[in-house]
């Protein structure tokens, strides 16, 4: 059974695979004229990610983490761990705010309309054409990717990994059979709208114990209790439906109420990281900073401007 913790490592029951900063090829160089860019990334910090657009569909999965992208006049796509979304061709997106927090995700240019873009795949022209409406008609949506998905990108990344320290014929091939199963995987799910995520009757008990008592100091142990369920069980369920620990997600709800608390003119930085339960407003600032790009005092003066 694989997992994934926030900061972009996969954990098996044999080993560790850690996505690096940054894993990237482009379809060239494996001769599929099908795919574009490919690529792996694991962000530590806030990272800027301004309006752009690409001529093909663009298709990311989350491992870890929390991504939003903005789509055109403000349509927000929100992706967190096992998570992906489907970007249309010319149509311009960014990170939230132009900035995306800390992440590791999956990133596939798909180009239906290529010369040749059956070459070294198992789709036939009629495949091709349907794999090109499926995605038309599903528009820029996300879905739950399942575990056959995360299993097939597990093994991309070890085989792109591995494929760029020694190219070899057979490493080529293998990247072109999984690049092909990461596609019609996507457009299967996309077009049945599998979004069936286990254990997500938990979340809506979760954030609502959670908002109730944002003020006081949360415990693991208190929460499964609340729940009805062990602490181990409540560590998985969080990481299956959300990509993150508990506390994690304690932490992302304080700092979405802070926004809120900030954007009034009264506020102080130091009130609302008491009133949100932080230790001082130092750590407050810290925490703030690393999942908004800036800090809340610069924040608070901008919504004011």
């Amino acid at each position: 059974m694989r997992s994934i913790n926030s900061t972009g490592v996969l954990y098996t029951s044999m080993r560790t695979i850690t996505i690096p900063r940054r894993l990237f090829i482009t379809g060239d160089k494996i001769a599929m004229p099908i795919t574009g860019h490919i690529g792996f990334n694991a962000l530590t910090r806030t990272t800027s990610l301004r309006e752009h657009e690409h001529h093909c569909f663009e298709l990311t999965y989350v491992f870890a983490g929390h991504v939003v992208w903005e789509i055109g006049q403000g349509r927000l796509l929100k992706l967190r761990g096992g998570d992906m979304a489907l970007t249309q061709p010319h149509i311009k997106h960014r990170g939230r705010l132009n900035v995306i927090e800390p992440a590791s995700f999956f990133w596939l240019h798909i180009d239906p309309d290529a010369g040749n873009a059956r070459e070294h795949t198992p789709f036939s022209a009629a495949e091709i054409t349907a794999l090109k409406k499926t995605f038309v008609m599903a528009g820029n949506t996300t879905s739950y990717g399942g575990t056959f998905l995360y299993d097939t990108l597990a093994r991309l990344h070890d085989t792109l990994s591995a494929w760029q320290n020694r190219q070899t014929s057979v490493l080529t091939a293998s990247l072109r059979s999984l690049l092909a199963c990461v596609i019609a995987e996507a457009a299967r799910r996309f077009s049945s709208n599998d979004a069936g995520r286990p254990s997500q009757k938990y979340i809506p008990a979760v954030r609502r114990y959670m908002e109730e008592n944002i003020d006081r100091k949360i415990s693991v142990d208190i929460l499964a209790q609340y729940l009805g369920i062990s602490s181990s069980r409540l560590h998985a369920v969080l990481k299956e439906s959300c990509g993150i620990s508990p506390m994690d997600y304690l932490l992302r709800l304080r700092i979405e109420k802070a926004k809120e608390l900030l954007a009034s003119p009264d506020a102080s930085v130091t009130s609302v990281a008491l009133d949100l339960g932080f230790s001082s407003s130092q750590y407050f600032a810290t925490c703030y900073k690393k999942h908004t790009g800036m800090a809340p005092g610069a924040f608070s003066e901008s919504r004011l401007r």
